[in-house]
Protein backbone atom coordinates (compact mmCIF):
# COMPACT_ATOMS: atom_id res chain seq x y z
CA UNK A 1 0.00 0.00 0.00
CA UNK A 2 1.36 3.40 -0.99
CA UNK A 3 0.88 6.47 1.11
CA UNK A 4 -0.11 9.45 -1.03
CA UNK A 5 1.74 11.83 1.33
CA UNK A 6 4.95 9.83 1.10
CA UNK A 7 6.91 12.65 -0.56
CA UNK A 8 5.79 15.89 1.10
CA UNK A 9 8.95 17.74 0.03
CA UNK A 10 8.12 17.05 -3.63
CA UNK A 11 4.71 18.63 -3.06
CA UNK A 12 6.35 21.77 -1.68
CA UNK A 13 8.72 22.08 -4.65
CA UNK A 14 5.98 21.89 -7.26
CA UNK A 15 4.86 25.18 -8.73
CA UNK A 16 1.18 26.06 -8.82
CA UNK A 17 -0.57 25.63 -12.16
CA UNK A 18 0.46 28.30 -14.66
CA UNK A 19 -3.13 29.43 -15.26
CA UNK A 20 -3.49 30.21 -11.54
CA UNK A 21 -0.45 32.49 -11.46
CA UNK A 22 -0.45 36.16 -12.37
CA UNK A 23 2.78 37.11 -14.04
CA UNK A 24 4.96 39.83 -12.64
CA UNK A 25 4.75 41.59 -16.00
CA UNK A 26 0.94 41.71 -15.73
CA UNK A 27 1.17 43.20 -12.22
CA UNK A 28 3.67 45.85 -13.35
CA UNK A 29 1.56 46.68 -16.41
CA UNK A 30 -1.57 47.03 -14.26
CA UNK A 31 0.23 49.32 -11.78
CA UNK A 32 1.50 51.50 -14.66
CA UNK A 33 -2.03 51.78 -16.09
CA UNK A 34 -3.39 52.82 -12.70
CA UNK A 35 -0.63 55.43 -12.28
CA UNK A 36 -1.30 56.76 -15.78
CA UNK A 37 -5.03 57.03 -15.12
CA UNK A 38 -4.58 58.77 -11.77
CA UNK A 39 -1.77 61.14 -12.79
CA UNK A 40 -3.00 62.03 -16.30
CA UNK A 41 -5.27 64.92 -15.16
CA UNK A 42 -2.57 66.77 -13.20
CA UNK A 43 0.03 66.18 -15.89
CA UNK A 44 -2.35 67.60 -18.51
CA UNK A 45 -3.41 70.58 -16.37
CA UNK A 46 0.09 71.40 -15.07
CA UNK A 47 2.48 69.79 -17.58
CA UNK A 48 5.63 71.39 -16.19
CA UNK A 49 4.50 71.98 -12.61
CA UNK A 50 3.07 68.69 -11.35
CA UNK A 51 6.18 67.67 -9.46
CA UNK A 52 5.67 67.26 -5.74
CA UNK A 53 2.00 66.29 -6.00
CA UNK A 54 1.03 62.81 -4.94
CA UNK A 55 -2.23 61.19 -5.98
CA UNK A 56 -4.40 60.48 -2.95
CA UNK A 57 -7.90 59.52 -4.09
CA UNK A 58 -10.47 59.47 -6.83
CA UNK A 59 -14.02 60.74 -6.39
CA UNK A 60 -16.01 60.02 -9.51
CA UNK A 61 -13.86 61.45 -12.29
CA UNK A 62 -12.10 63.94 -10.02
CA UNK A 63 -8.56 63.02 -8.95
CA UNK A 64 -7.19 64.53 -5.73
CA UNK A 65 -3.52 65.32 -5.22
CA UNK A 66 -1.63 66.55 -2.17
CA UNK A 67 1.65 68.46 -2.41
CA UNK A 68 4.40 66.82 -0.39
CA UNK A 69 5.88 70.13 0.84
CA UNK A 70 3.03 72.65 1.10
CA UNK A 71 0.33 70.14 2.07
CA UNK A 72 -1.97 71.88 -0.41
CA UNK A 73 -4.57 69.95 -2.39
CA UNK A 74 -5.58 70.04 -6.05
CA UNK A 75 -8.71 68.38 -7.42
CA UNK A 76 -8.72 67.94 -11.20
CA UNK A 77 -10.88 66.02 -13.68
CA UNK A 78 -9.71 64.44 -16.97
CA UNK A 79 -10.71 67.60 -18.89
CA UNK A 80 -8.29 69.70 -16.73
CA UNK A 81 -11.10 71.38 -14.79
CA UNK A 82 -10.27 72.32 -11.21
CA UNK A 83 -12.55 71.84 -8.19
CA UNK A 84 -12.70 72.89 -4.57
CA UNK A 85 -12.99 70.32 -1.78
CA UNK A 86 -16.79 70.29 -2.13
CA UNK A 87 -16.41 69.27 -5.80
CA UNK A 88 -17.57 72.69 -7.01
CA UNK A 89 -15.81 74.01 -10.13
CA UNK A 90 -13.27 76.78 -9.48
CA UNK A 91 -10.77 78.62 -11.62
CA UNK A 92 -7.26 77.31 -12.15
CA UNK A 93 -5.84 80.36 -10.36
CA UNK A 94 -8.08 79.84 -7.31
CA UNK A 95 -7.22 76.16 -7.18
CA UNK A 96 -3.50 76.89 -7.32
CA UNK A 97 -3.83 79.60 -4.69
CA UNK A 98 -5.68 77.27 -2.30
CA UNK A 99 -3.07 74.58 -2.91
CA UNK A 100 -0.31 77.09 -2.10
CA UNK A 101 1.19 76.11 -5.43
CA UNK A 102 4.53 77.69 -6.23
CA UNK A 103 5.08 78.29 -9.95
CA UNK A 104 7.93 76.29 -11.38
CA UNK A 105 11.09 77.96 -12.58
CA UNK A 106 10.20 76.97 -16.12
CA UNK A 107 7.27 79.41 -16.17
CA UNK A 108 8.15 82.56 -18.13
CA UNK A 109 8.79 85.59 -15.93
CA UNK A 110 6.11 87.69 -17.60
CA UNK A 111 3.29 85.44 -16.37
CA UNK A 112 1.36 86.51 -13.30
CA UNK A 113 2.68 84.97 -10.13
CA UNK A 114 0.28 82.89 -8.12
CA UNK A 115 -0.53 84.45 -4.78
CA UNK A 116 -0.22 82.01 -1.95
CA UNK A 117 -2.36 81.97 1.13
CA UNK A 118 -1.68 80.67 4.57
CA UNK A 119 -5.04 79.57 5.86
CA UNK A 120 -3.71 77.05 8.37
CA UNK A 121 -5.27 74.04 6.63
CA UNK A 122 -1.94 72.55 5.59
CA UNK A 123 -2.29 69.37 7.61
CA UNK A 124 -6.03 68.80 7.24
CA UNK A 125 -7.47 66.16 5.00
CA UNK A 126 -8.58 68.28 2.07
CA UNK A 127 -9.94 65.51 -0.10
CA UNK A 128 -13.24 66.02 -1.84
CA UNK A 129 -16.12 65.51 0.53
CA UNK A 130 -19.36 64.42 -1.02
Amino acid sequence: MTNSREHPQDDLRREPPTEAMVSLLEIIRHDAEVDTRHYAPIEAALPKESEGYEWKRETGEIESYKHDQTGGWLHIDPQSNFYDREAQPISRDNALEHAEHEPSHSVPENTNAVVTSNNGDNNNDQGISL
